[in-house]
């Protein structure tokens, strides 16, 4: 799917944090990130202590945001909620979930329930995960995630899942609010190409052209059990 100047930047630089991730190598441990080199240049929110995964799409937004000099409507935050509430104020996220998606767009989800690390229901939590959106095909969405099993990869989805994954304790039966970062350049049409390329590993199918219509409050990481894998080239990959 092409996209706008500054979608196909935003995944650049999805891509560029993951290629650190994968090579440097990284890790996480209780919300710390280390590489072997140029942690807090790479992740300047590496020593914060918090679920990352907001921090991680927010931070690559403002950072293609600077690459092209646009200014960015988004701020960096480490809650999920948060920049979804900013999205929303500043025109930027559709008032339905899963009316239309676009590379270079970010994807916020608010699970039905929300527990504590040892599993506990939380009373009145607000629990989510961002994502940044780099592929749509007629079989899957693809997403690069931070904080996904304490991991930045890229993460296929089906269609269906996408928009609605009621089993589990991570349940989000809303589906997934869409954030159109991509548009904070002004382009009203799609004309560059998106540097990501599908994993060999992954379904299936053909790139569409037009857009398909169809946690706590500080971050909460994904921790659905979904198994991890990793294709010859070590790209973390994992399907859902």
């Amino acid at each position: 799917m092409r996209t706008t100047k500054l979608g196909a930047e935003i995944v650049k630089e999805a891509i560029r944090l993951l290629e650190v991730w994968r090579d440097n190598p990284c890790h996480e441990i209780g919300n710390v990130i280390s590489c072997k080199t140029d942690t807090t240049r790479n992740f300047p929110y590496a020593n914060n202590k918090q679920a990352w995964c907001a921090s991680f799409a927010t931070t690559v937004v403002n950072t293609a945001c600077k690459n092209l000099g646009v200014k960015n409507l988004l701020t960096v935050t480490a809650g999920t909620l948060d920049a979804y509430n900013k999205a929303k104020g500043a025109g930027l996220s559709d008032a339905d979930s899963g009316r239309k998606i676009a590379v270079g767009a970010l994807a916020y989800r608010r699970y039905d329930a929300c527990y504590d690390n040892k599993g506990k229901l939380i009373k009145n939590g607000t629990c989510g995960h961002l994502s940044v959106v780099v592929e749509v095909t007629k079989e899957s969405i693809f997403t690069i995630e931070g904080n996904s099993g304490d991991l930045i990869q890229v993460v296929e989805y089906t269609h269906d899942k996408f928009w609605k994954q009621a089993e589990g304790k991570y349940a989000y039966t809303k589906g997934h609010f869409i954030i159109h970062t991509e548009t904070m350049d002004g382009e009203t049409g799609f004309t560059a190409d998106n540097p990501f390329k599908i994993p060999s590993n992954a379904s299936k199918g053909n790139s569409s052209d037009t857009n398909d219509d169809h946690q706590r409050n500080s971050g909460e990481e994904d921790k659905s059990d979904e198994k991890l894998a990793s294709n010859k080239k070590r790209n973390y990959f994992i399907r859902k």
